[in-house]
């Protein structure tokens, strides 16, 4: 089998992007696929899908000693839930790469992450004098 490896870029009017399947010993495109951004975010839904069920999961806990990529003051949404068959919070954070997330929260785990929220908050700032 041929050693291949995944380029991809995005267009320069930033409309779309590519993805290209190499040889790497040949160095020659086997195939691409250029996507839109309606098509990619499809594609990234079902690669999560896909990586949801394999068998190595993804880690239960965080490794306190990891790098996390972060988003500095992400949209949020906690959308009323009354109406739903679930109890409990729905909570909503925008990812600019992935979209809208959602995660659905019983009441005690929604308290708990509002108290550690609360407890990790830095104090306001005090008003100029």
């Amino acid at each position: 089998m041929a050693n291949m490896e995944l380029r991809y870029a995005l267009s320069d009017d930033k409309s779309s992007m590519s993805i290209e399947l190499r040889d790497k010993d040949a160095n020659n495109p086997l195939g691409h696929i250029i996507l839109d951004a309606s098509e990619l975010e499809s594609v990234i839904r079902n690669l999560g899908k896909v990586r949801s069920g394999m068998a190595e999961p993804v880690a239960p806990e965080l490794d306190p000693m990891s790098r996390i990529e972060t988003e500095m003051y992400p949209a949020w949404k906690v959308p009323d839930t009354h109406n739903s068959p679930h109890p409990g919070v729905m909570l909503c954070l925008r990812h600019p790469g992935l979209g809208w997330l959602g995660f659905f929260l019983d009441r005690d785990r929604a308290l708990l992450i509002g108290d550690a929220l609360e407890k990790y908050s830095p104090p306001p700032l005090e008003p100029a004098p």
